[in-house]
Parts: C-alpha cells; structure tokens; sequence
C-alpha cells in the first residue's frame, strides 16, 4: 500500500479593495463628469455672458480712447484679461480639453497674458 501525501493548503492572503472602488467615492466617473458639465457650463456660461456686457462697454470705451489719445490704456486692458482667461477656462471645459472648472466653481486664476 502507498502513502497518499496531501498537501498543504496555499495560506490565505487577504488583499485590500482595489483603488478602484476608492476612485468611485473620491472622483466621478467620466459620465458623471459629462453630465456635471452641463449645469455648471450653464452657471458659468450665464456669468461669463452678463460679464461681457461690461467688456463690451469698457471695449467701446477704450475704443473712443484711443482714437482721442493715441496710445491705448494698460488698465482697461488689464481689467478686460480676466474676462478673456475665464472663457477660455469656460470654453476648453466645456469642450472636454480640460476638466478644471470655470469661475464660480474655482478661484479665479491668474490672467493667462500680459499687457504688450
């Protein structure tokens, strides 16, 4: 008669959740994300609209500005650049090139150009 061996069995290794179902609760899905664009595009596209009433007021300004002085002013210029940055925040969230999110949802960041 032979000796049957049995072997031992492989020790149970117990392995934490995978970052997966940690992603879920910390970052919204990409789907969640697409559907979140669409109130917060409306926000922000609202702001940004009623916003551009005054660059339009300050543009015709410093129109009339430099027509009669000849030189264009540094400080209407450098009040209009935040308008400029906020819509192109708003326009490249909105098209999916960046998810960071526009004015209101975020602090305004610093103007994307200078005054040249």
């Amino acid at each position: 008669m032979t000796a049957v061996r049995f072997r031992s069995p492989a020790p149970i290794v117990f392995m934490p959740k995978t970052s997966k179902a940690k992603s879920k609760s910390k970052k919204p899905s990409e789907k969640q994300e697409a559907v979140l664009r669409i109130p917060v595009g409306f926000i922000s596209g609202l702001i940004v609209g009623i916003w551009k009433m005054l660059i339009t007021v300050l543009v015709v300004i410093h129109f009339f500005w430099v027509l009669f002085t000849g030189k264009r002013s540094k400080d209407i210029a450098e009040f209009c650049e935040p308008w400029n940055t906020q819509c192109y925040i708003l326009l490249r969230y909105i098209t999916f090139v960046s998810n960071e999110k526009p004015f209101p949802f975020t602090k305004i960041p610093k103007n994307l150009s200078k005054f040249s």
